[in-house]
């Protein structure tokens, strides 16, 4: 159905991928892996036709229908949502809404009732009532029941958006669907009905999610961009299924360039110790027949040694080039019994509605907290309350005196209007968590000797930002690279407590890993909000606080 041909991408002067050669069949569940700018958006984009190629072609057969739904939504137009969601079914519908209340009022004549039948038939044609409960099913899913069709898509926030173009998307039951990180902004509720539509749809399905669980309960293929080596491979199966043939690939590759290069040494030290015993033959005797042996001892040396040429030119497998993984180590502070935030009766309201009521808590220790709740329940807000971006409509929230808390936000607005770039904007974040101390001891930076801009740069390489990166504005970085950033500054101070709305939104599965990793080991308290299953269970809360109804229901684990 779908194939592409030597696809050849660059980004600027750098390679994405070269000579790629792809088959989508019909009814396919793709899953597309890479490291943050390795090229996997570009390349939805280019079997979409919004970007073309550098090289190569991207054949269809049959002529198949493609929808596309971007990472994020940009402005489409002042349009309605009904008109946007599927337009021939809602310029139907509101016609025929036009005609029913004609029908209801005074217009009885024939001229009404033919009319009315004419509408009908349009409105059915259009999908009809059908498509009406599919939207209607899909936008309660999404937790989005309440959005009107008349309303501008323009004034919904990004989430809504994103929400309203996942509908469409799978309302249009095109042949071949792209979704760019389609569970970015999707309560646990919302996650579970995109599974159950995209497994249950006959559309072929190519999905770029840094959800492992989505993954693995969604696609039979997985698709691995590898930067280093630029080239996408292949793999049967899912997520893990990827991981575990991923993982057997590179070892054995390792053990066929180890195996090699003992061969080559051992060869090279066979020819070495032939040729020597040869030389010192002939030159210790006058013997004919002596040196006659010697000769031909030396005539098997240069055999064996074309053979080692051979092995060198056209048999020799290159050291096996695998991807730098990110180095997390994060330090903290083990604060024991010690009372790190207590809240009384805390209440927020904005615009006149109640989001969070007579919440009352304490957080103890190195106390780990999960907090879920569908979205819109209140979970960013309570965030900013505890790091203080917010205050409390009511009620008290306080901190422990010289409490260090590092907080990554879900949306980073505050880089898209910053003019610093990587290296200064790095030491800005380290110097607000070092303000918050009252003693105003430093980060890391004094006990690991990390004083220069030299040694920032080897820390911020640990975190993909090589050479030059760090003299980039970070208003031009991807989401991605702004929440490594801010990883970044919580590895060089010794924070108390981390604070962190969605932090794997964004991050390729790689450094998702590496964190997780981090984490388990950090011995300071956790506050995190999170739809990410996997990334939850690998947290290992000992509390989750579940927000409904602008309350906590708190659950031990």
């Amino acid at each position: 159905m779908l194939r592409l041909s030597k696809i050849c991408k660059y980004f600027g002067e750098t390679l994405l991928f070269d000579e790629v050669d792809l088959e989508i069949g019909y009814g396919e569940k793709v899953g597309v892996v890479g490291a943050n700018g390795s090229g996997k958006s570009t390349l939805l984009k280019i079997i979409a036709g919004i970007q073309d190629a550098d090289n190569g072609h991207v054949y269809t057969h049959g002529k198949p229908s493609i929808t596309y739904l971007p990472q994020h939504m940009d402005d489409v137009g002042e349009i309605n949502v009904g008109t946007y969601l599927a337009q021939d079914w809602y310029d139907a519908r509101r016609e025929l809404s036009e005609v029913e209340h004609q029908l209801q009022n005074y217009e009885q004549g024939e001229w009404c009732s033919a009319r009315y039948a004419e509408v009908f038939d349009k409105f059915e044609q259009s999908g009809g009532y059908l498509v009406e409960e599919h939207l209607e099913e899909a936008l309660s899913a999404l937790n989005v029941p309440t959005i009107e069709l008349k309303r501008n898509i323009n004034s919904l926030s990004g989430g809504e958006k994103t929400k309203v173009a996942l509908a469409r998307l799978l309302l249009t039951k095109a042949d071949v669907m792209l979704l760019d990180e389609p569970t970015n902004n999707l309560d646990r509720t919302g996650r579970e009905w995109l599974e159950q539509s995209i497994r249950q749809t006959t559309s072929a399905c190519i999905v770029i999610s840094h959800d492992r669980m989505f993954l693995d309960r969604v696609t039979t293929r997985t698709l691995e961009i590898d930067h280093l080596n630029s080239r996408i491979t292949s793999y049967s199966g899912n997520y893990s299924w990827y991981k575990e043939r991923k993982k057997q690939d590179e070892e054995r590759q390792f053990r066929q360039f180890k195996e090699q290069q003992i061969k080559i040494k051992r060869l090279t030290e066979d020819i070495r110790a032939v040729k020597d015993q040869a030389l010192a033959t002939e030159k210790s005797t006058q013997n004919d027949y002596l040196r006659g042996r010697s000769k031909k001892v030396a005539a098997k040396a240069k055999a064996q040694e074309a053979r080692l040429i051979r092995i060198i030119e056209l048999e020799k497998i290159d050291s096996p080039r695998f991807s730098e993984r990110p180095k997390f180590s994060l330090a903290g502070n083990l604060q024991y019994a010690s009372n790190l935030l207590e809240a009384r009766d805390v209440r927020f309201e904005s615009d006149h509605k109640l989001i969070l009521r007579d919440l009352s808590f304490v957080v103890v220790g190195s106390a780990r907290i999960a907090i879920t709740g569908d979205n819109g329940s209140g979970k960013s807000t309570l965030l900013k309350l505890i790091v203080e971006q917010l205050n409390p409509s009511a009620g008290l929230l306080t901190c422990k005196p010289g409490l260090r808390v590092g907080y990554l936000p879900q949306n980073h607005e505050a880089f898209e209007s910053s003019e610093k770039t990587v290296l200064e904007y790095f030491k800005l974040l380290v110097a607000k968590h070092s303000d918050q101390a009252s003693n105003m001891v430093h980060n890391r930076f004094k006990s690991d000797g990390v004083k220069s801009d030299g040694d920032i740069r080897t820390l911020l390489h640990r975190f993909q930002f090589a050479k030059n990166d760090v003299f980039k504005n970070v208003s031009v970085l991807s989401r991605g690279e702004q929440t490594k950033l801010i990883l970044a500054s919580f590895m060089a101070s010794e924070l108390d407590l981390l604070v962190m709305d969605e932090p794997t939104n964004h991050l390729d599965l790689e450094t998702i890993e590496c964190f997780e990793q981090a984490l388990s080991a950090y011995q300071g308290a956790l506050i995190v909000v999170s739809h990410d299953r996997y990334f939850l269970e690998k947290l290992s809360a000992d509390c989750i606080w579940h927000l409904k109804d602008g309350t906590i229901d708190q659950r031990w684990d």
